[in-house]
């Protein structure tokens, strides 16, 4: 009995030892395999590589050049680990030498060190995320350094280590679903989850434009959670300037919003709040997106970055509290911000008010959170003041503005157009640029612009000539001339895809101050340096500010925004022909 059980025990250490063996064969076959496959992007090495009896390939000392200049440095990583459906799957594949990408698969790198890019600072200045705590905007308002130094983190009780990042997928190909998942933690600082769902998905997304054509995106969405070091990171900052805590919560955030002008991005005022709420008090934040099933992701590219926010339809919350709409402007250079015509179209026409319009005189400023300064005027920013007052056969009452009315004029080509030269000297010192026109929840433009009729398009020549008649091989007959069938066919063809890479004409005009002088009754949009987009009818134009009409159900009211205020100044673009 003793012997029968000691051969069974060896036989079963000997079976055990062989597997792990053919284990390590097959992760050196299926290592080399993986860094052939990534060989037309780069060049993946590895010091050393194994597989475990649950299937996971383990790649130790990892390293990846990427031939494009997208990555301008390698990226390393202590280990790699892919994750496959199970050990048997691992030999079998090594066995049939399959090439085939599998339809679940999960990667992970283990102290992962990211090349320096512009998201993640580079040239010595600080980026938008720290690539080892994966914190956004770490040192903005506490240090001039781009990252806080190790004695920094130590002072807060914290050693930040390498992150590590993960990859998750999931093809259905008989429903033709993929769902992706991505991750990235660094213990004790931050965490990144990010979420997405794909239809009419097949591996030829990668090699035919058609297949990325009819690829739709059906769900995104992005979590952030704070490891507790915003809590840490505040008190620190605040007591090495030796300011309040709050006031240092401030400065942050106003830093943040000033960085991100300089880059020719605007926050709207609700996000913004959004960010100082998860900054003062940590927890997590998420973005959703549902974006629009008629626009093709592959599509985005030739669209400005409004309208992509637009199609995804976007909005973000700090933990449980109600969602806000996430609303960027993005602001066009000021060497490419277009000095163009406003012709009669856009122009509002005074007998379109209704007779008996209320009137509401208001002055009031976009600043609606006090801030030590103004990043524009580099003075106090003023608290918003809001005063109207309306006169009416009933009495005061007052009437809350309308900060985007969408009602378009009815336009009047008696008004002649503005002039496109305007001279430099006459330019306003607050550079003018391009921005969002409008949210993906907000309503109709302001001017509807008939879309250009296009002629139609020829129909398919169809490849093979067979009889006289131009028809596809193996298709199927002409019916009979005077059949019933003969009045709605039409013989087999190849329609394909267009390939739309065009850029797309902007839905509005960028316009300098100036333009707008002496030229009552122009419907435009304002966008403010506190993240406002303002829109009306002018009034008038001095030189320190505009006056706006806005249309209301209850009446037309009038308010004033400085010039200081002003980053740019739109025009809905006139038709054409």
């Amino acid at each position: 009995m003793w012997k029968l059980f000691r051969n069974l025990v060896l036989g079963a250490l000997l079976l055990t030892g062989g597997f792990v063996v053919a284990l390590w064969a097959v992760a050196q076959q299926q290592a080399a395999a993986l860094a052939g496959q990534f060989a037309p992007w780069g060049s993946l090495t590895f010091a050393s590589a194994g597989a475990g009896l649950d299937g996971v390939l383990h790649l130790h000392e990892v390293h990846f050049s990427a031939k494009s200049a997208l990555l301008n440095a390698p990226l390393s990583a202590r280990e790699l680990q892919v994750r496959t459906p199970g050990a048997l799957w691992l030999l079998r594949r090594a066995l049939t030498r399959d090439g085939d990408i599998p339809e679940n698969l999960g990667v992970s790198l283990i102290g992962a060190q990211l090349p320096p890019a512009r998201l993640l600072g580079s040239n010595g200045e600080p980026g938008w995320i720290n690539p080892t705590t994966l914190v956004p905007f770490e040192t903005f308002a506490c240090s001039t350094a781009p990252r806080l130094a190790s004695n920094d983190y130590g002072a807060m009780g914290l050693v930040p280590a390498l992150p590590d990042l993960s990859v998750d997928y999931r093809y259905e190909s008989g429903e033709r679903k993929l769902t992706l998942d991505l991750g990235a933690s660094s213990a004790r600082f931050a965490s990144w989850h990010g979420h997405a769902e794909f239809s009419e998905f097949s591996p030829a997304v990668f090699t035919e434009a058609a297949a990325r054509m009819v690829l739709r995106a059906d769900l995104v969405t992005l979590d952030y959670g704070d490891g507790g070091f915003f809590a840490q990171r505040n008190q620190f900052c605040a007591k090495r300037s030796n300011i309040a805590l709050s006031t240092f919560v401030e400065q942050h955030v106003a830093a943040v919003l000033e960085s991100l002008k300089q880059h020719k991005i605007v926050v709207a005022e609700s996000l913004a709040g959004l960010y100082r709420e998860a900054v003062s008090h940590g927890g997590s934040l998420h973005l959703l997106s549902l974006p629009n099933p008629g626009v093709p992701p592959i599509q985005y590219r030739t669209y400005d970055p409004e309208q992509v926010l637009r199609f995804l339809n976007l909005t973000a919350r700090h933990d449980d509290a109600p969602p806000v709409l996430f609303k960027l402007f993005f602001l066009a250079p000021e060497s490419t911000a277009e000095l163009a015509d406003l012709d009669a179209a856009l122009v509002h026409d005074p007998l379109a008010e209704p007779a008996g319009a209320l009137v509401v005189h208001a002055q009031m400023s976009d600043a609606s959170v006090a801030a030590p300064k103004s990043p524009i005027s580099n003075g106090p920013a003023r608290p918003e003041a809001i005063k109207p007052s309306v006169t009416s056969p009933s009495g005061t009452t007052a009437v809350p503005l309308a900060m985007s009315p969408r009602e378009a004029p009815v336009p009047s080509p008696a008004i002649p157009a503005l002039a496109t030269h305007v001279p430099a000297a006459t330019v306003p010192s607050t550079p003018l640029k391009r921005a969002v026109v409008e949210s993906p929840l907000a309503a109709k433009p302001l001017v509807e612009v008939p879309k250009p009729v296009s002629a139609p398009k020829p129909a398919p020549v169809p490849t093979v000539p067979r009889g006289g008649e131009s028809v596809l091989p193996s298709s199927m007959a002409r019916p009979a001339p005077n059949s019933t069938a003969a009045l709605v066919w039409r013989g087999p063809m190849i329609e394909r895809l267009p390939e739309d890479d065009a850029p797309r004409e902007r839905e509005f005009l960028v316009v300098a101050y100036d333009a707008l002088s002496n030229r009552r009754g122009t419907r435009v949009t304002l966008i403010t340096a506190g993240g406002k987009e303002l829109e009306g009818t002018v009034e008038s134009i001095e030189e320190a500010g505009i006056t706006l009409s806005v249309q209301r159900e209850t009446g037309r009211a009038e308010f004033y925004v400085e010039r200081v205020r002003i980053l740019e100044i739109r025009v809905p673009r006139p038709a054409r022909g």
